[in-house]
């Protein structure tokens, strides 16, 4: 089936159609960045990955770029990917994206974080996605020195209560399509048990009614961001970051089927579906 690609050409989809979310399931999208929206050859310098909802917002690389990589070999279900693959913890060769804050001054009782990709080495001190600063955070390690994934949205920085903790068993080289939740506001329609936790692949792999609101200090918003002496290196295909929207189950199974037919995640099983190489 003919699908539009991000360069306004149109490709093959083996499976079905994935239906872009529309305005409406969007609404509180401060970013969404594709890897398929950006235009250039495999293994090309990222210097800018693209906001699809909010291009004053889109991200810049480091000086060390990113790599786009668009390849029989790493691509997830024909799309492709970014790649970081620096070990080094130095601000000149991390790879890594800044963009302005995402969370801006305000606070937020909802913060809705859905991406595909997966990290290369476990065991690592290192944070994905991060904007962070004084009496704030909001970070996703994937993983930590441990071998857990860590999603901590909450004030104050480093509150534990405000924390979800899971240690996947599908995880390094493996694709996978991971949403993270946390709603501070009460609500008899959640998409979890709890206000706070973890999805992969459709499934809910821990939840708690432990949760805080975050407040924003105008920090930067990272992608890649080297910590505590390592940085991150793995494969992103898709991300994206909702802010104060009440996700319905409905929705949330909306976005997921979106990414999950796009990225070829059969949703609820064990192993997703790769395109062979």
């Amino acid at each position: 089936m003919a699908i539009p690609n991000g360069d306004n050409t149109q490709g093959l989809y083996p499976d079905a159609v994935p239906v872009v979310p529309d305005s409406g399931l969007l609404t509180g999208a401060v970013w969404w960045s594709r890897a398929n929206g950006f235009v250039g050859s495999d293994n090309a310098d990222m210097l800018t990955w693209s906001n699809e909802v909010d291009s004053s917002r889109s991200l810049t690389g480091s000086t060390t770029r990113p790599k786009y990589r668009n390849n029989n070999a790493q691509n997830i279900n024909f799309n492709p990917v970014v790649e970081f693959t620096s070990t080094t913890d130095t601000l000149a060769g991390a790879q890594y994206f800044t963009a302005p804050s995402m969370l801006g001054a305000a606070n937020h009782t909802q913060e809705h974080l859905l991406f595909v990709g997966y990290p290369t080495v476990r065991n690592r001190t290192t944070t994905l996605f991060s904007e962070s600063g004084s009496g704030s955070s909001f970070y996703t390690h994937v993983s930590w020195s441990d071998g857990n994934l860590y999603f901590d949205p909450g004030v104050p920085t480093g509150n534990a209560s405000a924390r979800s903790v899971y240690s996947p068993t599908r995880f390094v080289n493996a694709p996978s399509l991971y949403a993270m939740l946390n709603n501070a506001s009460s609500s008899a329609n959640l998409p979890l048990a709890g206000n706070h936790g973890v999805r992969q692949d459709g499934q809910t792999k821990v939840t708690s009614t432990n949760v805080a609101s975050t407040t924003g200090v105008n920090s930067p918003f990272r992608v890649g961001w080297p910590t505590a002496n390592n940085t991150w290196t793995g494969v992103l295909a898709e991300g994206m970051l909702l802010l104060g929207k009440q996700l319905t189950p409905t929705e949330l199974g909306q976005l997921e089927s979106y990414l999950g037919v796009k990225y070829g995640v059969t949703l609820g099983a064990t192993l997703p579906r790769r395109r062979a190489t």
